[in-house]
Formats: structure tokens, sequence, C-alpha cells
């Protein structure tokens, strides 16, 4: 159970880092769209970006990284619970966890249906499994939350 929390804790921070980084990149776009407008050429594609268009991706990419960092909070918050012996906890996480292991599974086999390499997405499922292994099929968990 301690290694199924650890992982799930170590997502949650991961995903509340990403979730800045993505807030980071759309201020930068918002505060240097006059400069990023001004580019006319990357690496040999012809581009014209308005100020406008600029400001719209800005707004896209802050909501997508405050998105991104409210799930890890709660991710966060739930792995913290899972250390109590309350089952809610443990199932709420457990569902949650096999809902993005179903979204891995459809984005691995949308990397297959395109010919895309699936290593990453593979690595996720793995890193996933290992979770719900933790929190619902391990012997030390089940005899820690049946209080024994």
């Amino acid at each position: 159970m301690v290694a199924a929390q650890v992982m799930l804790m170590v997502q949650a921070i991961t995903g509340l880092l990403m979730g800045i980084l993505c807030v980071a990149v759309g201020l930068y776009i918002l505060i240097a769209r006059r400069d990023l407008s001004s580019i006319t050429s990357i690496s040999g594609v012809n581009v014209s970006l308005s100020q406008s268009f600029l400001g719209e991706a800005a707004g896209v990419v802050i909501g997508a990284g405050v998105v991104v960092i409210a799930l890890s909070v709660l991710w966060l918050w739930g792995g913290i619970a899972t250390g109590r012996p309350s089952n809610a906890a443990r199932w709420v996480m457990a569902v949650f966890t096999i809902l993005i292991t179903l979204l891995d599974i459809a984005a691995l086999l949308s990397l297959a249906g395109r010919g895309g390499r699936p290593v990453g997405a593979v690595i996720f499922l793995g890193y996933e499994l290992l979770i719900l292994y933790g929190l619902l099929l391990d012997g030390d968990t089940r005899r820690a939350y049946e209080g024994r």
C-alpha cells in the first residue's frame, strides 16, 4: 500500500509541475506576443501569427494548465487520504486510476493504429497497473483496510 501511495503522490506532483509549466508557457506567450507575432519563418515554414491568435492560444494553454493543476491537487489529496485506513478513499482512488488506465489503453490503441511508437503509453500503463495492484490486490493492503 505504501508503494501505491508513494506512486500516487509522485504522479500528482508530476502533474502539478506540468500544470505550472503550462501556465508559465501561457503567460510567456501572453506577455511576449508582440515579439512572437513578428516571427515570419520557423524552420523554413512561413508563418504569420496575429496577436489575437497568440492571445487566444495563451488563454487555452493557461486554462489547460489550471485544469491540470486542479486535477493534480485532487490526486495528491487522494494519495494522502489513502494513507489512512479508509475504504472510501482507497476505492475512489482505485476508480480514478481505472479511468486513467482506460484512457491510457485508448491512447495506446490510437498510437498503434496510426503506426506511432507507443513506448510512453506502455510505460504509463505499467505504472497505472502497479498502482491498481497496490490499491486493490495486494494482500497487505487488504489486511490493513480490514483491520487485521
